[in-house]
Parts: C-alpha cells; structure tokens; sequence
C-alpha cells in the first residue's frame, strides 16, 4: 500500500505555462472563439443525446438487436465529431473575421 501512494504522490499536476500547450505559437486571445464555438456545437450534441438517443437506442434494440444499438452509438460518435469540426471552423472563422474587423478600423 505504501509504494502505490507513493507512486501516486509522483504524479503530480502542474498548472501549465502561458502559450505552452502549442509551443508559445498561438496566443489564448486566438484560440478562445473556437474554443467556445465548439463548445457550443457539443452542448447542442449532448441535448439531442439527452432526448433522443436513448429512445433510439431502445427502439433499436427492439427491432435490430445488438447491432442496431452499436450503430446508434456510432452514429452519436460522428455527430461528435462534425460537431468538433463544424465549431473549430466557425470559431476561426468568425476570429479571422472579428480580427480583420478590428484592424481595419484603426
């Protein structure tokens, strides 16, 4: 018991360094729309989980078995992935635009 607290006590968590999980490249100012654009498309993704996947997973387990309820999940899987990309785009997208917007006007 004593060696694994140990070992849990190694590990410990480090608040990270300004800019370091890209290396300092890109500041937080040109991350943070993306970031909250994603965000917005997975609260989207989670509510149509909420109402509609578990209705969906019960009635396709009645009609197909099994494999309807593992095609369901995967289809929850690729919703959360074009839901990752659509709000990676939309959030550079409108940073690029918000950004250009403000240079021109000084």
């Amino acid at each position: 018991m004593g060696r694994a607290c140990t070992r849990i006590r190694a590990y410990r968590v480090k608040r990270p360094r300004e800019g370091s999980e890209l290396g300092g490249q890109v500041s937080w100012r040109r991350v943070i729309p993306a970031g909250v654009a994603t965000t917005v498309c997975y609260a989207g993704v989670g509510l149509y989980i909420q109402f509609f996947v578990s209705s969906n997973i019960v009635s396709s387990e009645a009609s197909y078995g099994p494999v309807g309820v593992v095609m369901t999940l995967l289809t929850v899987l690729v919703g959360l992935g074009v839901a990752l990309h659509i709000g990676a785009v939309v959030g550079a997208d409108f940073g690029e635009t918000w950004r250009s917007l403000r240079h021109s006007t000084r």
